[in-house]
């Protein structure tokens, strides 16, 4: 009859002195191990009654801080995997939901694109051409412009005033180039021309910035929708869609591509003036990002 630390096709089982196969939680008065139901040694990460514990390849549940080769992760006394705000030798650190600590600051050397002066009103598909051209894909702002989904309803106006337009869900509204009149385009018809160039993409809209700068620190930087001045204007202007449709347009929007972060500041490319790298009070941009409806779009 085996007993103790017995392997069985590939698996390590724990046998009591009596033959009885153990389950569950077992401490041998150094180390805490843990056996499935069906017995067999748990290692890797293991969730175990709503929480994330990881076991060593030698059975040992891990505490303390461990480094996966790309992030942080930070497990409890009780070797429960944190999440939420920590404190470890007087110095707070954030966990997110999954486990991974928050980088206190990212910066993304992305290529730096201008939209002028062919796209005068082209701040979306410049911003979505540095970040794919960041990821090492081949394309160039001007053929991208001319594939952009657009809603061609003509512009009608009376008195000064916009009474009939496009729909920037739809696809682009106006001209992007600025020999006429243009607006904007949302993140999920500007997405579908990025599913042309990759299967990765991701629309962010309504996520906090928070999600943003999680992306970051995975290294992906984010076309994100904010206000060029960066204010919250007072007069936005508004006109209906041939379905009737009431659209609510600022004409201060503006789309940027975010290369990175710090305790202070957001880090842009900014296609329009700024250049690469501007950095913009973290609590300012924050503002915009959620004025302008949570708008933006990765890979």
């Amino acid at each position: 009859m085996a007993t103790g630390w017995t392997k069985i096709n590939g698996s390590w089982y724990l046998l009591q002195p009596n033959g009885v196969m153990t389950t569950g939680w077992y401490f041998d008065g150094v180390n805490w191990f843990y056996l499935h139901n069906a017995g067999n040694m748990a290692t890797g990460w293991t969730k175990i009654n709503g929480s994330w514990y990881l076991l060593q390849s030698n059975g040992v549940m891990t505490t303390g801080w461990y480094f996966d080769g790309v992030d942080w992760y930070y497990l409890h006394n009780a070797g429960n995997m944190a999440t939420g705000w920590i404190q470890d030798s007087g110095k707070w650190y954030y966990l997110y939901e999954d486990g991974v600590m928050k980088k206190e600051s990212v910066y993304l050397d992305a290529p730096m694109i201008f939209q002028l002066p062919e796209l005068h009103n082209g701040c979306e598909v410049v911003s979505m051409t540095m970040m794919l051209k960041y990821h090492g894909h081949n394309v160039d702002k001007l053929t991208l412009a001319k594939q952009l989904p657009v809603d061609s309803t003509p512009m009608i106006k009376s008195a000064g005033s916009i009474l009939t337009w496009g729909d920037p869900s739809v696809g682009f509204v106006g001209d992007v180039t600025g020999a006429s009149p243009g607006y904007s385009i949302d993140p999920a018809p500007l997405k579908r021309l990025l599913d042309r160039y990759t299967n990765s993409g991701i629309d962010l809209s309504g996520s906090d910035f928070s999600k943003i700068e999680r992306l970051l620190a995975q290294g992906k930087p984010v076309v994100t929708w904010i206000t060029a001045s960066f204010s919250h204007p007072v007069s936005p202007q508004s006109w209906k869609t041939l379905s009737g449709k009431v659209i609510q347009a600022d004409f201060d929007m503006h789309v940027v591509l975010v290369t990175g972060y710090d305790n202070d500041y957001v880090y842009i490319n900014d296609p329009l003036r700024r250049g690469k790298g501007a950095k913009i009070l973290k609590s300012k941009f924050i503002s915009s990002y959620n004025y302008m409806g949570k708008k933006a779009l990765s890979m």
